[in-house]
């Protein structure tokens, strides 16, 4: 038997043997993967890394915008918290606002001086005091607080601001939470007010009013009138 026709009929044992394709083709296969390889991977750095870190950014950029706003709101609402009454309505000397009083209806006042215990203005019935204890509500008040040129006004309490009534006014009408009197201001205790009730044909007779009752008193005109 020929060499060459074993050969041909029985191959060596042991692993089959190996086929290579063209070599154009594997070069073109090795070629693609290069080129894969450029693309995604070490020849740049992928779009979405880019779109990654913008997003972090603007995320960055609101958070910080956030915390900005929540410190400015605290701090307003901490300047807002030491603000009193008083001084809001200091703030609007001048101006008209609308006050409700216990058991009273809403009246227009224009503001013209106060401390922190009272308020003085001009209402319909003329130069018109009112006590801060006895407001419910007010409208048309500035949110910011007003100052007062001295301390010493600032402080000056309702029964101060009724013996100045006493000494400029000949008669008043006291407003309470009881009812209305109708008089001149006799005198003015810590925590009361004596009125001389204007009698008409009776004798006059005097009449004294827990200071904590009342609303408002409203002057009338006289020969002292005016501020």
């Amino acid at each position: 038997m020929d060499l060459e026709e074993v050969g041909d009929e029985c191959p060596p044992p042991g692993n089959p043997p190996l086929v290579f394709g063209p070599m154009e083709h594997k070069d073109e296969r090795l070629g693609g993967r290069r080129d894969d390889m450029m693309e995604g991977g070490c020849g740049g750095v992928p779009p979405t890394v880019w779109e990654t870190l913008a997003d972090v950014s603007s995320r960055v950029e609101a958070d910080a915008r956030a915390e900005a706003e929540v410190e400015r709101r605290e701090l307003l609402e901490g300047e807002r918290a030491g603000i009193s009454l008083s001084q809001r309505i200091r703030a609007c000397r001048g101006r008209g606002v609308q006050l409700r009083l216990v058991g009273s209806d809403c009246f227009e006042l224009v503001v013209r001086e106060n401390s922190r215990h009272w308020i003085l203005g001009e209402s319909s019935r003329g130069q018109t005091l009112i006590p801060v204890d006895a407001i419910v509500s007010i409208r048309n008040l500035p949110t910011h607080a007003g100052e007062w040129e001295g301390k010493v006004i600032s402080q000056l309490s309702f029964a101060s601001a009724l013996r100045d009534f006493m000494r400029r006014y000949d008669g008043v009408v006291l407003h309470t939470v009881e009812g209305t009197f109708r008089g001149e201001i006799a005198a003015v205790g810590a925590d009361w007010i004596e009125l001389r009730e204007a009698g008409g044909r009776v004798a006059a007779q005097t009449v004294t009013i827990r200071s904590a009752h009342v609303l408002r008193v409203d002057a009338l005109p006289g020969p002292r009138a005016g501020l």
